[in-house]
């Protein structure tokens, strides 16, 4: 199911099937927008999400009958690590290898969390591409990753290193915060939304006038993420001043 086809009334039609036919429903990966989109009054199904450890941030659910054990389920996800070793991976960024492995011809919603940590890199997947991963060395930045599979319980999460940053901006609104974090003009930054290329926590937003509050996550398509903090107050010249970090 890709992003544009996510709606509460086909998750509502997933909810009905499992409870219908006693069946399981797994889903590809998804953001933290399309999991909130997962609840249902339905008491005959339950769902439980998983996406390698516990602070993934793309995860799988699991759509099943209330009477089935969640243990039981572990092995339903069908997911699979991958890892590759290099010398110095400071030159390769998330969005270099998400790139080259859509390049390739492997769908966003096969591929879950991206680490990169200083001598490797780390995917969690759907089993159905392991094969594919593992014989067909993967050319980033011009470096060539050979994968091979290792154990969930190998899995190493980076820190994220980000540093907070201050700065004033007239207003809230989403274009005037972009064009201000981002160094573009306001005309760019409304372009980016208009062509639906910006999401606030992950969930797209089309209006240019969206009024930010803080601890929401900005992502401009191109130009990364970054989370507004916190609102500091008033400068001397009346301009909202802000504390946000890039990610």
């Amino acid at each position: 199911m890709s992003e544009k086809d996510y709606s509460a009334s086909k998750i509502k039609n997933i909810v009905e099937m499992v409870s219908l036919k006693k069946t399981v429903y797994v889903s590809n990966f998804l953001n933290p927008y399309e999991q909130s989109l997962w609840n249902s009054k339905n008491k005959n199904v339950n769902f439980k999400f998983w996406g390698g450890y516990e602070e993934a941030e793309r995860k799988v659910v699991i759509a099943f009958c209330s009477n089935l054990k969640e243990d039981s389920l572990l092995n339903n996800f069908n997911l699979s690590v991958v890892e590759a070793s290099l010398n110095d991976f400071s030159s390769i960024s998330h969005r270099q290898v998400l790139g080259s492995l859509i390049h390739n011809g492997i769908n966003r919603e096969v591929i879950g969390d991206i680490l990169i940590t200083s001598r490797k890199i780390q995917i969690i997947i759907k089993s159905s591409i392991l094969k594919f991963l593992i014989e067909n060395p993967l050319n980033v930045n011009k470096n060539i990753l050979n994968f091979r599979e290792i154990g969930f319980d190998q899995i190493e999460k980076p820190v994220v290193k980000s540093l907070l940053k201050t700065d004033t901006v007239p207003s809230l609104r989403l274009d005037a915060f972009l064009s201000k974090v981002l160094n573009i003009s306001r005309l760019k930054s409304q372009t980016l939304i208009s062509q639906g290329k910006v999401f606030v926590d992950f969930k797209p937003v089309s209006k240019s006038a969206y009024v930010l509050t803080k601890n929401e996550f900005v992502t401009a398509r191109g130009f990364g993420r970054i989370k507004l903090n916190r609102v500091i107050g008033r400068s001397k010249k009346n301009k909202i001043v802000i504390e946000y970090q890039k990610l």
